[in-house]
């Protein structure tokens, strides 16, 4: 396993930090998004994580629950970082996300997604190359 690999993503929204952390951390928004599934938190630290499988992912044949973790941090709307393990990939520790949301001067918020200490197969699914 590589505990070396990281990836980051940056995104500008036009929406407030409180939005931005309710389309990450609420089933109500996260279906909207991303993998289209609804997302479980339990926001304090030690709390358990899961993504539950869309209609989309279901259909190809993945598990009700794609993928697992921990909160390790939970600063609303500033940050959240937690541990994130997709469930198909058996052999590999949890990588960490860090959700950064920072509102910007003209009012827009930025958004950085930080993977970190990703497996090797991991790494190639976050990067699309399964």
């Amino acid at each position: 396993m590589s505990d070396t690999e990281i990836q980051i993503h940056r995104i500008f929204i036009n929406a407030s930090p409180e939005k931005v952390w309710a389309a990450i951390t609420t089933p109500e928004f996260s279906r909207l998004y991303g993998y289209a599934g609804d997302v479980d938190y339990d926001l304090r630290q030690g709390g358990h994580f899961e993504h539950r499988a869309g209609e989309d992912m279901k259909a190809v044949g993945m598990p009700d629950v794609v993928v697992t973790g921990e909160v390790l941090e939970a600063d609303p709307p500033r940050r959240l970082v937690q541990t994130w393990a997709p469930v198909w990939i058996e052999d590999e520790e949890p990588g960490t996300l860090t959700w950064e949301i920072e509102e910007t001067a003209d009012g827009a918020t930025r958004l950085t997604l930080t993977h970190a200490r990703l497996g090797d197969e991991t790494a190639r699914h976050v990067a699309g190359n399964p």
